[in-house]
């Protein structure tokens, strides 16, 4: 099993992005499957929860190089955030990069700050 874990510190724009996820990937007979672990955070931050998993779709979706996926499960274990400072694209962004270093790829395209936003590639 690899794992890995992202922290995303940013000012951009006037404000600070912060988010930090941790994932598992790990091998199965039907995949690909990407999951958030129930204990990955507390409370009720159901926006958070889905915006990692879009955040690992994305990273699956734009590996260099291209990833086989068919027996793939990656689990997001912890997502940690600041009332303040987490957004949404946040979360997804730090679990792109976190995806990537567990599976030791790159992202193409990576996530970019643009003024206050953070942009993903469709």
């Amino acid at each position: 099993m690899k794992s890995a874990r992202h922290k995303l510190v940013k000012h951009s724009g006037g404000i600070t992005h912060f988010a930090e996820v941790a994932v598992e990937c790990s091998d199965v007979a039907n995949g690909p499957i990407v999951q958030v672990a129930p204990s990955a955070i507390e409370g009720r931050f159901d926006d958070w929860r889905s915006a990692a998993e879009r955040g690992v779709w994305y990273a699956l979706r734009h590996a260099a190089p291209p990833l086989q996926l068919s027996g793939l499960r990656v689990s997001v274990t912890s997502i940690v955030g600041l009332l303040v400072d987490t957004c949404e694209s946040a979360v997804a962004a730090a679990a792109a990069h976190a995806t990537w270093d567990a599976l030791g790829v790159e992202g193409a395209p990576a996530p970019r700050f643009e003024g206050r936003a953070i942009v993903f590639e469709s």
